[in-house]
């Protein structure tokens, strides 16, 4: 008797001793209706015997927080209890649910807050995935039957909390089992266009594994590639804001991959690719990009850097900036002679004085003797004597004065002579002793017309104010066997 309800009597014996068998195989990972575990007992026998539901021990496994997180094993013999809902077929569709093949669970509490890429990449069948929130029984946050119609492994992405528990399922297609790889990995926060890593000082560098980036729909065109659709995977982003004009080069040298570098300005979605400013190879023998162009004081670029082709993998980027600020123009200093300046000969000037004029010494002058006349008066009337003034003669003054007036002309200062700046290498915009194919590119372009020499002057040699095409070669010859 179980609950009240007697055994059916049709169970064989045999049938009830193969269930009783498969459930003392699983008797540590499965569950009764959610209650305890049931046990390889003569009534958990019992149960199965009645057909009674016995559900796998949900979730099996807890796995490691530690990113990234790589799991293996075989849903061969695994329960069969679950199923997702509405998974992504690959094609755009809705593929099928896992709900006839059996499925291994796991737990995974995320440690930081993102989005996270879960995959079965490397599983030996055709798999289906889901993952529900915080229980077995959540609520699904996402399904996966194919990758897409040439990967039939699953892949979901997953935005999460630090805390935040999920469940994974792995799961098989119209009944598929076998061995499994189980991958979770954190996505680069510089994934999408709306989240670049902001560059603020340069020279930058940065080594990102993009081996779990992913592509959005609205990534822009890059006009260099030549794949078919002229859209990457796996892309990152990156955005500089010019603090001058200038010239900014940008490179992935040494990423183990084969990528696509693009400049672009505006909103995401709406941007426009800078001239000169994509490049898939950096020449015949390097799969890696390199470009180099003129930006605009205060304006935003925007880098992005895809895997080349439709189903790429990624792998070790290493993304590099540098920017050099447009040169002022030095003026050419004209030697000028120094002008002789005459020195005022001294002259000795004189001021003469008048000569003494000799003041005249009056001359005694004596009044006529007065003759007596006979008066009747007997005696004589005396005679008066006059008294005779004598003038101080003026002192005579002798004045000479000599007056030389003598000015002191400065010996002329010598004009400093110009000093001569070493020119850069041919063809080495931004002055660190290579010249890249971009360049040389630019070193064309200017030689065309097609762009400023002030976008990169050491394409000009004998600084001229023009690239002639002698010039360019002697950039092509720097580029391909280095500066000298």
């Amino acid at each position: 008797m179980f609950g009240g309800e007697p055994l059916r009597a049709s169970v064989t014996g045999s049938r009830l001793r193969r269930r009783a068998f498969e459930s003392a195989r699983w008797t540590r990972s499965i569950r009764w209706r959610g209650a305890a575990p049931c046990r390889a007992s003569a009534v958990a026998f019992a149960i199965v015997a009645a057909g009674a539901e016995c559900r796998a021990l949900c979730p099996e496994v807890s796995l490691n927080s530690s990113l990234p997180v790589y799991q293996s094993g075989s849903t061969a013999g695994a329960p069969n209890n679950f199923a997702g809902t509405s998974c992504t077929d690959g094609y755009g569709g809705i593929g099928d649910d896992g709900g006839t093949a059996p499925e291994r669970t796991f737990a995974f509490v995320a440690p930081f807050t993102g989005s996270y890429i879960i995959d079965t990449i490397g599983s030996a069948f055709d798999t289906v995935l889901y993952v529900r929130d915080g229980s077995c029984g959540g609520s699904q946050l996402a399904c996966s039957d194919d990758i897409d119609p040439a990967n039939l492994q699953s892949r979901v992405t997953v935005d999460l909390t630090a805390g935040q528990t999920i469940i994974i399922f792995v799961d098989g297609y119209m009944g598929a089992s076998g061995t499994f790889n189980l991958n979770i990995a954190l996505i680069p926060p510089n994934d999408n266009c709306f989240t670049p890593e902001a560059i603020t000082s340069t020279p930058f560098t940065q080594t990102l594994d993009t081996a779990n980036a992913t592509v959005s729909e609205d990534d822009p065109i890059q006009s260099c590639s030549s794949h078919s659709d002229q859209v990457g995977t796996n892309s990152v982003w990156y955005s500089f804001t010019a603090p001058a004009d200038g010239i900014v080069n940008v490179d992935t040298a040494g990423s183990t991959y084969d990528t696509v570098l693009t400049a672009n300005t505006g909103e995401c979605g709406l941007s426009t690719e800078v001239v000169y400013g994509c490049n898939d190879d950096a020449s015949a023998s390097d799969a890696t990009s390199a470009i180099s162009f003129a930006a605009v004081a205060g304006t935003t670029y925007t880098m992005e850097v895809t895997e080349y082709g439709d189903y790429g993998e990624g792998g070790i980027l290493y993304f590099a900036l540098d920017f050099l600020p447009a040169a002022t123009p030095t003026p050419t200093a004209t030697p000028i002679a120094p002008t002789a300046t005459r020195t005022p000969t001294a002259t000795a000037s004189i001021t003469s004085t008048p000569s003494r004029t000799p003041t005249q010494t009056p001359t005694l002058t004596h009044p006529p003797t007065q003759t007596q006349t006979p008066t009747p008066t007997p005696s004589p009337l005396p005679t008066s004597t006059p008294t005779v003034a004598a003038s101080q003669a003026p002192t005579a003054t002798w004045t000479a004065t000599a007056t030389a007036s003598v000015t002191d002309t400065p010996s002329p200062t010598p004009t400093p002579s110009p000093t001569t700046t070493p020119r850069p290498c041919v063809g080495d915009c931004n002055a660190d002793q290579r010249v890249l194919p971009g360049e040389v590119l630019r070193c064309v372009a200017i030689a065309l017309g097609d762009d400023l020499l002030a976008t990169c002057s050491a394409c000009d040699a004998n600084a001229d104010g023009r690239v002639l095409p002698g010039e360019v070669l002697t950039a092509v010859d720097n580029a391909l066997n280095g500066c000298r």
